[in-house]
C-alpha cells in the first residue's frame, strides 16, 4: 500500500509509504497549519482541525470511505490523503 496526496484536487509527484509521511509532507508544506490556536494564541475550542489528524478523518461526515482522509488548511487549501491499495 502506498499513500497518495492530493491538494486542491492536484496529485503531488511523490508516493508515501505511510499514513505518518504523507502527513508530515503536508506539514512540512504548510508550517503553519494549526488550527487548534487563534492569531491571538488562545486556543480555539471550535477548531475543525489538529495537526495530528487521525488517518481517516472526514471533513465531510457523509463520506464513508476509510481509505481519504479530508483535510483543510486556510483559504480554501483541501487536501486529501488518499490510501491505495497495490495488486500484485
Amino acid at each position: 500500500m502506498v499513500y497518495a496526496i492530493l491538494i486542491n484536487c492536484e496529485l503531488l509527484p511523490n508516493y508515501y509509504n505511510t499514513y505518518k509521511e504523507a502527513l508530515d509532507e503536508v506539514m512540512m508544506r504548510y508550517p503553519d497549519w494549526d488550527d487548534r490556536y487563534d492569531e491571538d494564541g488562545t486556543k480555539n475550542q471550535y477548531s475543525i482541525n489538529k495537526v495530528e489528524v487521525k488517518e481517516g478523518y472526514k471533513m465531510n461526515k457523509d463520506s464513508e470511505d476509510a481509505n481519504i482522509t479530508e483535510l483543510y488548511i486556510e483559504k480554501g487549501i483541501h487536501i486529501s490523503i488518499h490510501k491505495l491499495l497495490l495488486k500484485n
